[in-house]
Protein backbone atom coordinates (compact mmCIF):
# COMPACT_ATOMS: atom_id res chain seq x y z
CA UNK A 1 0.00 0.00 0.00
CA UNK A 2 1.29 3.34 -1.03
CA UNK A 3 2.13 5.86 2.14
CA UNK A 4 0.63 8.52 0.10
CA UNK A 5 -2.54 6.35 0.06
CA UNK A 6 -2.91 5.91 3.86
CA UNK A 7 -4.13 9.18 4.83
CA UNK A 8 -6.96 9.15 2.05
CA UNK A 9 -8.09 5.28 3.15
CA UNK A 10 -7.78 6.53 6.78
CA UNK A 11 -10.59 9.81 6.07
CA UNK A 12 -12.47 7.23 3.85
CA UNK A 13 -13.22 4.78 6.71
CA UNK A 14 -14.12 8.28 8.83
CA UNK A 15 -16.45 9.10 6.69
CA UNK A 16 -17.95 5.95 5.81
CA UNK A 17 -18.66 4.47 8.93
CA UNK A 18 -20.79 7.67 9.78
CA UNK A 19 -24.50 7.71 10.89
CA UNK A 20 -26.85 6.68 8.42
CA UNK A 21 -24.57 3.46 7.60
CA UNK A 22 -23.49 3.51 11.57
CA UNK A 23 -21.36 -0.02 10.78
CA UNK A 24 -18.56 0.87 13.39
CA UNK A 25 -19.13 -1.79 16.19
CA UNK A 26 -20.53 -4.20 13.02
CA UNK A 27 -16.75 -4.01 11.59
CA UNK A 28 -14.95 -4.57 14.97
CA UNK A 29 -17.28 -7.25 15.86
CA UNK A 30 -16.64 -8.84 12.51
CA UNK A 31 -12.71 -7.87 12.92
CA UNK A 32 -12.44 -8.97 16.11
CA UNK A 33 -11.07 -5.73 16.79
CA UNK A 34 -9.67 -4.52 20.40
CA UNK A 35 -11.90 -1.40 20.33
CA UNK A 36 -8.90 0.92 22.20
CA UNK A 37 -6.39 3.01 20.53
CA UNK A 38 -3.07 1.13 20.76
CA UNK A 39 -0.47 2.56 19.12
CA UNK A 40 -2.32 4.23 16.84
CA UNK A 41 -0.42 5.07 13.62
CA UNK A 42 -2.22 8.72 13.00
CA UNK A 43 -2.49 9.92 16.41
CA UNK A 44 -1.70 13.64 15.31
CA UNK A 45 -4.57 13.34 13.23
CA UNK A 46 -6.96 12.24 15.69
CA UNK A 47 -5.89 15.33 18.05
CA UNK A 48 -6.71 17.30 14.91
CA UNK A 49 -10.10 16.13 14.19
CA UNK A 50 -10.96 16.62 17.71
CA UNK A 51 -9.19 20.18 17.92
CA UNK A 52 -11.54 20.64 14.70
CA UNK A 53 -14.89 21.77 15.29
CA UNK A 54 -17.14 20.41 13.08
CA UNK A 55 -16.07 17.03 13.77
CA UNK A 56 -17.94 14.28 15.37
CA UNK A 57 -15.63 13.78 18.18
CA UNK A 58 -19.30 11.87 19.91
CA UNK A 59 -18.10 8.46 17.97
CA UNK A 60 -14.93 7.38 19.45
CA UNK A 61 -15.36 3.95 17.21
CA UNK A 62 -15.36 6.00 13.92
CA UNK A 63 -11.99 7.50 15.30
CA UNK A 64 -10.57 4.23 16.61
CA UNK A 65 -11.69 2.12 13.16
CA UNK A 66 -9.99 5.09 11.13
CA UNK A 67 -7.06 6.34 13.16
CA UNK A 68 -6.56 3.99 16.10
CA UNK A 69 -5.90 0.90 13.64
CA UNK A 70 -2.51 -0.19 12.41
CA UNK A 71 -1.68 0.37 8.25
CA UNK A 72 -1.78 -3.34 7.66
CA UNK A 73 -5.75 -3.90 8.92
CA UNK A 74 -6.75 -0.69 6.46
CA UNK A 75 -7.63 -3.05 3.75
CA UNK A 76 -9.58 -5.60 6.18
CA UNK A 77 -11.59 -2.76 7.42
CA UNK A 78 -12.35 -1.85 3.91
CA UNK A 79 -13.15 -5.06 2.80
CA UNK A 80 -15.72 -5.11 5.91
CA UNK A 81 -17.39 -1.43 5.57
CA UNK A 82 -17.85 -2.35 1.35
CA UNK A 83 -19.91 -5.40 2.50
CA UNK A 84 -22.06 -3.65 5.39
CA UNK A 85 -22.87 -0.23 3.74
CA UNK A 86 -25.87 -0.52 2.03
CA UNK A 87 -25.90 -0.08 -1.92
CA UNK A 88 -27.40 2.36 -3.71
CA UNK A 89 -30.83 2.23 -4.99
CA UNK A 90 -30.94 1.91 -8.40
CA UNK A 91 -32.89 4.37 -10.48
CA UNK A 92 -36.36 4.23 -11.24
CA UNK A 93 -37.31 4.03 -15.10
CA UNK A 94 -40.66 5.17 -14.50
CA UNK A 95 -41.92 8.06 -16.93
CA UNK A 96 -44.05 10.10 -14.23
CA UNK A 97 -42.93 13.41 -12.40
CA UNK A 98 -42.06 11.35 -9.07
CA UNK A 99 -40.02 8.64 -11.14
CA UNK A 100 -38.23 12.09 -12.39
CA UNK A 101 -37.87 13.47 -8.98
CA UNK A 102 -36.77 10.00 -7.82
CA UNK A 103 -34.24 9.44 -10.53
CA UNK A 104 -32.69 13.12 -10.08
CA UNK A 105 -32.59 12.10 -6.30
CA UNK A 106 -30.63 9.02 -6.56
CA UNK A 107 -27.99 10.52 -9.03
CA UNK A 108 -27.47 13.22 -6.24
CA UNK A 109 -27.14 10.33 -3.43
CA UNK A 110 -23.39 10.12 -2.53
CA UNK A 111 -21.89 6.75 -2.46
CA UNK A 112 -18.76 6.69 -0.69
CA UNK A 113 -17.62 3.50 -3.34
CA UNK A 114 -17.59 6.39 -5.52
CA UNK A 115 -14.33 7.79 -3.89
CA UNK A 116 -12.67 4.65 -3.03
CA UNK A 117 -12.72 3.43 -6.39
CA UNK A 118 -11.34 6.87 -7.79
CA UNK A 119 -8.46 6.21 -4.65
CA UNK A 120 -7.67 2.83 -5.98
CA UNK A 121 -7.50 4.03 -9.42
CA UNK A 122 -5.09 6.93 -9.11
CA UNK A 123 -3.07 4.90 -6.87
CA UNK A 124 -2.63 1.57 -9.41
CA UNK A 125 -3.68 -0.05 -6.79
CA UNK A 126 -3.66 -3.81 -7.05
CA UNK A 127 -6.90 -4.18 -5.72
CA UNK A 128 -10.74 -2.75 -6.75
CA UNK A 129 -13.73 -3.10 -6.05
CA UNK A 130 -15.74 -6.57 -7.39
CA UNK A 131 -17.96 -5.96 -9.65
CA UNK A 132 -21.29 -6.71 -6.96
CA UNK A 133 -19.49 -3.81 -5.22
CA UNK A 134 -19.50 -5.96 -1.65
CA UNK A 135 -15.84 -6.38 -1.60
CA UNK A 136 -11.88 -5.76 -2.24
CA UNK A 137 -10.54 -7.46 -5.28
CA UNK A 138 -7.34 -8.36 -7.05
CA UNK A 139 -6.60 -6.65 -10.30
CA UNK A 140 -7.05 -9.28 -13.19
CA UNK A 141 -5.10 -9.14 -16.55
CA UNK A 142 -8.19 -8.34 -19.10
CA UNK A 143 -7.47 -11.33 -21.69
CA UNK A 144 -7.85 -13.87 -18.92
CA UNK A 145 -11.11 -11.86 -17.25
CA UNK A 146 -12.61 -12.57 -21.15
CA UNK A 147 -11.73 -15.82 -21.06
CA UNK A 148 -13.19 -16.47 -17.45
CA UNK A 149 -16.24 -14.48 -18.75
CA UNK A 150 -16.83 -16.28 -22.02
CA UNK A 151 -16.07 -19.72 -20.24
CA UNK A 152 -18.98 -18.62 -17.68
CA UNK A 153 -21.13 -17.95 -20.12
CA UNK A 154 -20.70 -21.13 -21.57
CA UNK A 155 -21.34 -22.93 -18.73
CA UNK A 156 -24.47 -21.25 -17.54
CA UNK A 157 -26.13 -21.80 -21.04
CA UNK A 158 -24.95 -25.58 -21.05
CA UNK A 159 -27.51 -27.38 -19.69
CA UNK A 160 -26.02 -30.32 -18.57
CA UNK A 161 -22.37 -28.68 -17.17
CA UNK A 162 -24.47 -29.13 -13.82
CA UNK A 163 -22.92 -26.51 -11.85
CA UNK A 164 -19.64 -25.73 -13.43
CA UNK A 165 -20.35 -22.14 -13.85
CA UNK A 166 -20.57 -21.75 -10.21
CA UNK A 167 -17.60 -23.99 -9.24
CA UNK A 168 -15.71 -21.69 -11.44
CA UNK A 169 -17.20 -18.44 -10.06
CA UNK A 170 -15.82 -19.73 -6.83
CA UNK A 171 -12.64 -20.90 -7.82
CA UNK A 172 -12.10 -17.36 -9.70
CA UNK A 173 -13.47 -15.24 -6.97
CA UNK A 174 -11.43 -16.85 -4.36
CA UNK A 175 -7.76 -16.58 -6.04
CA UNK A 176 -8.69 -13.16 -6.51
CA UNK A 177 -9.52 -11.99 -3.51
CA UNK A 178 -8.38 -9.85 -0.62
CA UNK A 179 -7.19 -12.83 1.29
CA UNK A 180 -6.89 -15.43 -1.32
CA UNK A 181 -7.27 -19.41 -0.16
CA UNK A 182 -5.45 -21.25 -3.00
CA UNK A 183 -6.19 -24.82 -1.94
CA UNK A 184 -10.21 -24.01 -2.08
CA UNK A 185 -9.73 -22.39 -5.17
CA UNK A 186 -7.67 -24.98 -6.46
CA UNK A 187 -10.34 -27.67 -5.68
CA UNK A 188 -13.02 -25.35 -7.37
CA UNK A 189 -11.64 -25.83 -10.30
CA UNK A 190 -11.26 -29.21 -10.55
CA UNK A 191 -14.82 -29.61 -9.18
CA UNK A 192 -15.45 -26.92 -12.28
CA UNK A 193 -14.32 -28.90 -15.22
CA UNK A 194 -15.50 -32.38 -13.56
CA UNK A 195 -19.11 -30.70 -14.05
CA UNK A 196 -18.58 -29.66 -17.63
CA UNK A 197 -16.93 -32.70 -18.86
CA UNK A 198 -19.21 -35.00 -17.53
CA UNK A 199 -21.79 -34.97 -19.98
CA UNK A 200 -18.92 -35.49 -22.50
CA UNK A 201 -16.65 -38.42 -21.44
CA UNK A 202 -18.62 -40.61 -18.63
CA UNK A 203 -22.34 -39.47 -18.72
CA UNK A 204 -23.42 -43.16 -17.85
CA UNK A 205 -20.82 -42.49 -14.79
CA UNK A 206 -23.20 -41.71 -11.84
CA UNK A 207 -19.58 -41.34 -9.38
CA UNK A 208 -17.69 -39.79 -12.67
CA UNK A 209 -14.36 -37.98 -11.43
CA UNK A 210 -11.51 -36.45 -13.18
CA UNK A 211 -9.71 -39.38 -12.22
CA UNK A 212 -12.25 -41.38 -13.89
CA UNK A 213 -12.50 -39.47 -16.78
CA UNK A 214 -8.58 -39.46 -17.78
CA UNK A 215 -9.00 -43.49 -17.40
CA UNK A 216 -11.59 -43.11 -19.86
CA UNK A 217 -9.61 -41.17 -22.46
CA UNK A 218 -6.65 -42.94 -21.72
CA UNK A 219 -8.17 -46.65 -22.54
CA UNK A 220 -10.64 -45.21 -25.53
CA UNK A 221 -9.32 -42.25 -26.96
CA UNK A 222 -10.89 -43.04 -30.63
CA UNK A 223 -14.14 -42.26 -28.95
CA UNK A 224 -13.34 -38.46 -28.72
CA UNK A 225 -12.00 -36.42 -30.98
CA UNK A 226 -11.15 -32.51 -30.44
CA UNK A 227 -11.96 -29.49 -32.87
CA UNK A 228 -8.99 -29.16 -34.45
CA UNK A 229 -8.41 -31.65 -36.68
CA UNK A 230 -4.52 -33.43 -36.71
CA UNK A 231 -2.87 -34.56 -39.59
CA UNK A 232 -5.15 -37.60 -40.09
CA UNK A 233 -7.73 -35.86 -40.42
CA UNK A 234 -9.03 -36.45 -36.33
CA UNK A 235 -8.78 -34.43 -33.40
CA UNK A 236 -6.78 -36.11 -31.33
CA UNK A 237 -7.20 -36.30 -27.57
CA UNK A 238 -3.56 -36.48 -26.65
CA UNK A 239 -3.08 -32.23 -25.97
CA UNK A 240 -6.89 -32.54 -24.09
CA UNK A 241 -5.25 -35.59 -22.12
CA UNK A 242 -2.22 -33.43 -20.81
CA UNK A 243 -4.02 -30.32 -19.46
CA UNK A 244 -6.37 -32.57 -17.99
CA UNK A 245 -3.29 -34.76 -16.21
CA UNK A 246 -1.58 -31.51 -15.47
CA UNK A 247 -4.04 -30.35 -13.16
CA UNK A 248 -5.30 -33.28 -11.37
CA UNK A 249 -2.01 -34.21 -10.57
CA UNK A 250 -1.31 -30.50 -9.43
CA UNK A 251 -3.47 -30.99 -6.50
CA UNK A 252 -0.65 -31.57 -3.49
CA UNK A 253 -3.71 -31.67 -0.66
CA UNK A 254 -6.44 -33.88 -2.34
CA UNK A 255 -5.90 -36.71 -0.24
CA UNK A 256 -3.93 -37.40 3.35
CA UNK A 257 -1.21 -40.19 3.88
CA UNK A 258 1.95 -40.56 6.28
CA UNK A 259 3.77 -37.31 4.64
CA UNK A 260 2.59 -34.51 5.46
CA UNK A 261 0.33 -33.05 2.99
CA UNK A 262 1.51 -29.74 0.87
CA UNK A 263 -1.09 -27.02 0.04
CA UNK A 264 -1.34 -25.66 -2.95
CA UNK A 265 0.78 -22.24 -3.82
CA UNK A 266 -1.30 -19.26 -4.81
CA UNK A 267 0.47 -19.30 -8.50
CA UNK A 268 -0.68 -23.44 -8.53
CA UNK A 269 -3.85 -22.11 -7.98
CA UNK A 270 -3.91 -18.77 -10.13
CA UNK A 271 -2.71 -21.48 -13.60
CA UNK A 272 -5.24 -24.27 -12.23
CA UNK A 273 -8.25 -21.47 -12.52
CA UNK A 274 -6.54 -20.72 -15.72
CA UNK A 275 -6.45 -23.91 -16.92
CA UNK A 276 -9.81 -24.58 -15.73
CA UNK A 277 -11.03 -21.67 -17.59
CA UNK A 278 -9.46 -22.69 -20.95
CA UNK A 279 -11.34 -26.71 -20.00
CA UNK A 280 -14.71 -25.53 -19.02
CA UNK A 281 -14.85 -23.67 -22.68
CA UNK A 282 -14.40 -26.63 -24.52
CA UNK A 283 -16.55 -28.74 -22.76
CA UNK A 284 -19.32 -26.43 -22.90
CA UNK A 285 -18.80 -25.39 -26.82
CA UNK A 286 -18.08 -28.62 -28.62
CA UNK A 287 -14.55 -28.10 -29.08
CA UNK A 288 -14.14 -31.68 -27.19
CA UNK A 289 -16.71 -34.21 -29.20
CA UNK A 290 -17.66 -37.77 -28.15
CA UNK A 291 -18.31 -40.30 -31.20
CA UNK A 292 -21.61 -42.13 -28.60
Amino acid sequence: MPNALQPYLREWIYDSSEVPYDVADRVIIRLHLRYRVEEPDDLAEVEEIQQDANADTEDPKRLFLAYGTSAKRLLDIIDALLDLIPQRTPVPTGTDAFSRWQAVAARMTRDPRDSMRQYLSDARSIYRISEDERALTRRTDPMAKMAYTGAMGAATDKINAGSSAEHLRKAWESVHALHPDAPWAYSEAIKAVEAAAHAVIQPRHGRATLGTMLGELRNVPAKFSLAISGPDGRGDVGPLIHMLQLLWSGQTSRHGSQSPTRPETLTEAVMAVHLATTLVQWFTTGCVRSAQ
